[in-house]
């Protein structure tokens, strides 16, 4: 097996270890073995490997010392490091990464430390940094302004502070960009240029304060954009509208962060103590493209219009007006909720039970309103 070259056990239901032996096979360039159930100890042989250019053991139950984690991230030709969703920890104080890397997933571990962000300022060829659901911390550096083609930023739940550099606003490969449950405090202004082309943003469960930039819907690409539980201010605006591809809005507690002091829980959903200014958007509902509407929590006082959403939250507001019949009787229905609101007239024409097509359930939630009239027949 010495001139073996390409490793692929992936997707399979494999167990074991890899064995130590791998670190003779000098003219490997290829390892993956993600998706299985292996487990035990990566075998440092493995930093004999110089000519390997890809390595990933996602999804598996692998741990390894420090030291044999940063021997891998340092072969010289390596362009992918992908090793989410094992029981590897450590915090990279001491590591120097093979600057022809190009894609570093670290999610879901049990990494520490503050120094991993600046330890990989240096790769201006690096496409992707996975680093969720971790226990990193610190502030992200501005020296990341060096990621000239980042496409993929996902550093969520850990325990990041501190403000977005405002480096990110030169991210103009930018796709996918993932900041949520930290503790991020500040505007978040700062990381959309003018002409981005990203298609996913999530931001929620930090401490953003300020409004919503324009900037951030100005984009025919955005599909996502999730800002929920944060402490921002001001009202909607009618650019989000500008984002005409939008397909998935999650607004709810804009004003809900840990710090904010103006959110609450009852048990059964959002409550507040402080509203979002003026209505909500009407174009919002006009919007070809959206899917999913979540807005709940927020105390926007508006009126509710017609709409053809299929999933749609605006629970704890203050809407006003009754529910429209073309409403009640959606064809495709999933999600709606309209508790905790003002709304009037009834809900008699709320008869197509099948809307979903009988085999996704329907989830309606009306409570506390002033709805009058007769319960639907089943």
């Amino acid at each position: 097996l010495s001139l073996l070259s390409y490793i692929a056990w992936s997707l399979n239901t494999i167990t074991g270890t890899l064995p130590f032996e791998i670190g003779s096979m000098t003219n490997i360039t290829f390892i993956g073995v993600s998706y299985n159930s292996m487990e035990g100890t990566l075998p440092s042989s493995l930093a004999n490997l110089s000519q390997m250019k890809f390595f990933s053991c996602r999804y598996n139950y692998f741990s390894a010392p420090e030291d044999t984690l940063v021997s891998i991230a340092k072969l010289p030709l390596l362009d992918a490091f992908l090793i989410n969703r094992n029981m590897f920890s450590g915090d990279f104080q001491n590591v120097q990464f093979a600057p022809t890397l190009q894609l570093l997933r670290l999610s879901d571990n049990y990494f520490t430390g503050s120094y991993l962000l600046e330890n990989i300022c240096n790769l201006d060829m690096i496409v992707e940094v996975s680093i969720s659901n971790n226990q990193f911390s610190g502030v992200i550096p501005s020296c990341v302004g060096n990621w000239s083609v980042i496409r993929t930023l996902d550093v969520g739940y850990n325990q990041f502070i501190g403000t977005i550099p405002t480096v990110f606003q030169q991210f103009s490969s930018m796709v996918r960009l993932v900041v949520e449950s930290n503790s991020f405090t500040g505007s978040v202004g700062n990381m959309f240029s003018a002409n981005h082309s990203i298609q996913t943003v999530v931001l929620s469960d930090n401490d953003f304060t300020g409004s919503l930039p324009d900037a951030a819907f100005d984009s025919t690409s955005l599909t996502t954009f999730i800002g929920s539980k944060n402490c921002f201010s001001g009202s909607l605006s009618t650019a989000i509208c500008s984002a005409v591809n939008l397909q998935t809005l999650a607004l709810s507690g804009l004003t809900a962060g840990s710090s904010c002091d103006n959110f609450g829980w009852l048990g059964l959903g959002y409550t507040y103590t402080k509203s979002v200014e003026g209505s909500i958007p009407a174009c919002l509902f006009g919007m070809t493209e959206l899917q999913q509407l979540y807005l709940a929590g927020n105390g926007i006082e508006s009126r509710l219009v017609d709409f053809a959403l299929l999933n749609i939250s605006l629970a704890y507001n203050r809407l006003s007006g009754a529910i429209p019949a073309s409403v009640q009787s959606r064809p495709g229905l999933q999600l709606l909720d309209l508790s905790f609101n003002r709304l009037l007239g009834t809900i008699e024409q709320m008869t197509n039970y099948s809307m979903a097509g009988g085999e996704t359930d329907i989830d309606i939630t009306l409570a506390d309103n002033h709805l009058s009239g007769s319960i639907p027949a089943v």
